[in-house]
């Protein structure tokens, strides 16, 4: 009777540890989702904010580099766009 209950007890924690790695599991792959979500949407921003720098001022090769960086590194573009002064000024 002493073994049964101990296996009982074992399989009992077996599941119940299961059940704590698929809840942990779940969460992680939710919020991988929402950052793989996010990270599309600002990586499209980019892409267009990149074209749409395109019809400003600012020297070709910019132009060119900040377009390759919104498509290939997405997000990473802003960084380009923000500390890039003579980038994407506005016509006068």
């Amino acid at each position: 009777m002493e073994h049964y209950n101990h296996e009982r007890r074992y399989y009992n924690n077996e599941r119940r540890n299961d059940r704590e790695l698929d809840t942990i599991v779940n969460g992680t792959l939710i919020i991988t989702i929402i950052l793989l979500v996010i990270w599309v949407i600002i990586g499209i921003a980019a892409f267009f904010t990149s074209i749409f720098c395109f019809f400003r001022k600012g020297t070709s090769i910019d132009k060119i580099v900040g377009l390759v960086l919104a498509i290939f590194f997405g997000p990473f573009y802003f960084l380009f766009y923000a500390f890039k002064s003579d980038y994407c000024v506005k016509n006068i």
